[in-house]
């Protein structure tokens, strides 16, 4: 088992867990349309990318070991490790609207239309 396989979890955790010590990070962070509407937005979205970030890291990991001894991968790849990196890396990209979509659903009252052409 090689170490390199370990650098994409290994990057999402360590990125996930300084998302998780300062929310507020303009270097680490969750940056959307949605995320930047305010400081609250922007806290609640990067705490959240966080956890999702290090949940895939851990997950990816955990599939990595699990998956040393497999004689193929998936997708086309000759080892597991391989298809794991790329399986964590779509699971990735999804998230991001899933935040976005979490986001406008706990602040209603920024996002909603009829509300904000009223004032």
């Amino acid at each position: 088992m090689r170490w390199e396989y370990f650098l994409i979890p290994a990057i999402l955790i360590i990125t996930g867990i300084i998302m998780l010590l300062i929310p507020t990070s303009t270097i680490f962070a969750y940056k959307t349309r949605t995320a930047s509407t305010n400081e609250q937005t922007q806290e609640f979205c990067n705490v959240l990318s966080a956890r999702i970030m290090i949940s895939i890291g851990v997950a990816s990991a955990v599939a990595i070991i699990l998956t040393r001894n497999a004689k193929t991968g998936l997708f086309g790849f000759k080892n597991m490790a391989d298809s794991v990196t790329l399986i964590a890396l779509a699971a990735l990209v999804l998230s991001l609207p899933i935040v976005n979509f979490c986001c406008k659903k706990k602040f209603p009252e920024l996002f909603d239309k009829d509300k904000i052409d009223k004032q």
